[in-house]
């Protein structure tokens, strides 16, 4: 009966048998005893206390972990395996290792868990036992070792580590040191015995797996791969900006490799005609530069001057042109480099050959472009001419018709002279870069920049710091583009309509009248002109033929007419114009009239035409024009039957009569050859008839012969033995 303590003993009494209760020990003891004072504590209800609790359990009902172990809140109290083992390190843990003896969600308890020293960490997890065996973890401890930043665990270290002298973010892992010789691990690229630097040419220490950065200067932009080791701000060159130096400062640019490009129609022409090309807006694929070409013969010279490089270094000459399509090319080309003066002594051309500037070239059928080999030297500051000779293009086959558009020649430095001791230890990894994305054979070959690589792309600027030193202000044209800013890799500003040029500083072929609008359409006449080329100043068109004229070409010029052929006007040299579509003579000369001014003007006779040449001669009818007496308003030649020259007969007005219009008609009266004398009709109140001769006086104008029974000097009267009114005409017996 030694399980059956929990109450206390007390006899039989009646029907109340006072039975002994059975101890609650969870399964885990053999034996109780009874503990009135724990009786008392639980209301009378329950006294017994467990004795000698087996399997790790304490407490009056075995119902608590003993020290050292914690309840696992996975199994039944009743459970033999439910207290485990703490698992927590002595030397690293408080409390001599004892850990959280049961979980309690409430008051934030986690079973099991280890209570480390201030500079100590480490796993612990829960157990779990089955018939006495772990779930094969059990070899997980707590508080086992310090945290990152401490070293040397020690049972008698109050925080159980001591503080590494190493910066935790340049150390391996972020670890610190090592945690049991306090030796600093840095990370791939830091340095210092603390770990606290980076690596020359790396800047940022950071929790970064490699604990730095690299600086990755610009190749050009930039004086060399050093940088600020916590901004990583690299040293710029003159107008560069960025951490990197990469990019050019604004109202700057970068320019690309064909910066020194010299157009061939702007070039001293010997023997060759320049054949501008209209660009389309926003075309892709052209092949030319500048306004066009210049069409060369086998006999052309070009000229090329250049006065502005600022680096001393070996050049390539490139020729560009527009390929051939015959399969042959042109076979024979000089060049010559033309020295004011010779090299610098202590310059990079100071070994120069005077050979070294005679060179030739062939040029392919089937490219844009020939890169010509060896490369010149020239020297900053220097103006020099370039010599372009063309020869045979079949050696030694003579071709007067051979032609071949020259488009310019570009001088690069060879690729080699662009990735030389810039200070940069990636060079040859550069170069091969841009070798391998030929990134020169796209500039040369004018692929648009938003079609370049971006490889290509991203190398503009440092190849155009080596190349420059710096970059390049914009200059962009107050008048023609529409901000100062331009395009921060190749220098393009932003061009008014129909403007060109990087600076935007000219019109385009086709267009003129450069200005705050930007520039005009030529839009010239394609019969009347050449080609769609006019003066960029003033519009003019190239009219194709004489006689042609106009801004556009597009009428006749004074003295021709009917556009578009133009035929000479016909007006007997006394007009200098005439209709631009009827032809008909205007403003006639000397007289004329008509519309070949091949008459006289009224008032006037003679024959102007031409091969007869007789002058308009003002009409004597009979004093001629302002005599005073002058009856007739044009007159005419007839030929004469008594003479060689023709007679005058003159168109008499009403009321006159002979050939000058020296008589008066009949029936009028008056002197018609005197100052003021005028011929009139006889007043006779329409008793005479006009048609018979002699009815009236040709000198008074009296009236002759009356009809109608009348009389008197005007034929007022009726006649004797007549009456009524005459000037009625009613006289009656």
């Amino acid at each position: 009966m030694d399980f059956f303590n929990d109450l206390p003993w007390r006899p039989a009494i009646g029907d109340d048998s006072n039975e002994c209760k059975r101890c609650e020990c969870n399964g885990h003891a053999a034996r109780c005893h009874f503990d009135r004072a724990v009786y008392q504590a639980s209301g009378f209800a329950s006294g017994g206390v467990c004795d000698e609790c087996l399997h790790n359990t304490q407490g009056k009902n075995c119902e608590q972990c003993k020290p050292y172990f914690y309840r696992n809140p996975d199994r039944p109290i009743t459970d033999p395996y439910v207290c485990l083992p703490c698992k927590c390190d002595k030397t690293g843990s408080l409390n001599d290792g004892i850990c959280e003896g049961e979980e309690d969600a409430e008051r934030g308890l986690v079973a099991g868990k280890c209570y480390c020293k201030s500079n100590v960490e480490g796993p612990w997890q829960i157990v779990c036992y089955l018939y006495g065996q772990t779930n094969g973890k059990s070899g997980i401890t707590g508080c086992d070792h310090c945290k990152n930043g401490f070293w040397k665990l020690t049972a008698d270290d109050p925080n159980g580590c001591r503080p590494c002298s190493c910066n935790l973010l340049g150390s391996f892992n972020n670890e610190g040191c090592n945690k049991q010789t306090g030796e600093c691990l840095c990370k791939q690229l830091v340095t210092g015995d603390a770990c606290d630097k980076c690596l020359p040419e790396h800047y940022g220490l950071s929790d970064d797996p490699y604990g730095c950065k690299p600086c990755d200067c610009d190749l050009g932009g930039s004086v060399d791969n050093h940088c600020d080791v916590v901004t990583g701000q690299c040293k710029c060159r003159k107008n560069f900006i960025g951490r990197r130096c990469d990019t050019a400062e604004s109202a700057y640019y970068c320019p690309s490799i064909n910066h020194y490009t010299l157009e061939a129609e702007e070039a001293e022409i010997t023997d060759g005609q320049i054949e501008p090309r209209e660009l389309q807006a926003l075309a892709k694929g052209h092949t030319w530069t500048g306004d066009g070409f210049v069409r060369a013969n086998e006999h052309t010279q070009l000229v090329f001057k250049i006065d502005n490089l600022v680096q001393s270094m070996h050049y390539n000459i490139i020729i560009k042109y527009e390929p051939m399509q015959d399969g042959i090319g042109w076979e024979n080309v000089q060049l010559t480099v033309v020295r004011p003066t010779h090299p610098s002594s202590d310059g990079v051309c100071k070994n120069l050959s005077p050979l070294d500037d005679f060179l030739t070239a062939r040029l392919p059928s089937d490219s844009h472009y020939v890169e010509i080999m060896p490369d010149v030297c020239l020297e900053a500051g220097v103006s020099y001419e370039i010599l372009v000779q063309m020869g045979e293009k079949r050696t030694k086959v003579s071709d007067r018709t051979a032609t071949v558009l020259i488009d310019s020649i570009v001088l690069v430095p060879p690729t080699e002279e662009l990735f030389i001791s810039q200070g940069i230890s990636a060079d040859n990894h550069h170069r091969m870069e841009y070798d391998r994305s030929q990134c020169r054979a796209q500039q040369l070959s004018l692929t648009p920049m938003s079609d370049l690589s971006d490889v290509c792309v991203r190398y503009i600027c440092p190849v155009a710091a080596m190349l420059f030193n710096r970059s390049l202000e914009c200059e962009c044209d107050p008048t023609g583009s529409l901000s100062g800013i331009c395009s921060g890799k190749g220098g393009q500003c932003d061009c008014k309509p129909n403007v060109i040029g990087r600076r935007c500083d000219r019109c385009a072929v086709g267009t003129y009248g450069f200005g705050p609008s930007g520039c005009t359409p030529c839009e010239c006449d394609s019969v009347g002109s050449l080609n769609n080329n006019c003066n960029r100043q003033s519009g003019q068109c190239s009219c194709r033929e004489r006689g042609i004229t106009g801004r556009q070409c597009n009428q006749c010029q004074p003295g021709f007419w009917s556009f578009p052929d133009c035929r000479v006007c016909q007006c007997n040299d006394h007009a200098s114009i005439c209709d631009q579509k009827t032809g008909a003579c205007i403003d006639c000369l000397d007289l004329t009239d008509g519309y070949y001014c091949d008459r006289c003007k009224d008032g006037y006779y003679g024959d102007p035409r031409l091969g007869i040449n007789l002058p308009c001669k003002p009409c004597p009818c009979p004093g001629g024009l302002d005599s005073g007496f002058q009856h007739a308003d044009t007159c005419y030649l007839r030929p004469s039957e008594h003479s060689e020259a023709p007679d005058v007969v003159c168109n008499c007005r009403a009321g006159y009569t002979g050939e000058r219009c020296s008589s008066c008609a009949i029936n009028h009266w008056g002197n018609p050859n005197e100052l003021g004398g005028t011929c009139e009709p006889c007043d006779c109140n329409g008793n005479i008839d006009v048609n018979v001769e002699g009815s009236c006086d040709p000198v008074t104008g009296d009236c002759i012969k009356c009809l109608h029974n009348t009389e008197g000097v005007q034929c007022e009267d009726c006649i004797e033995g007549y009456y009524g009114d005459a000037k009625i005409r009613s006289c009656q017996k």
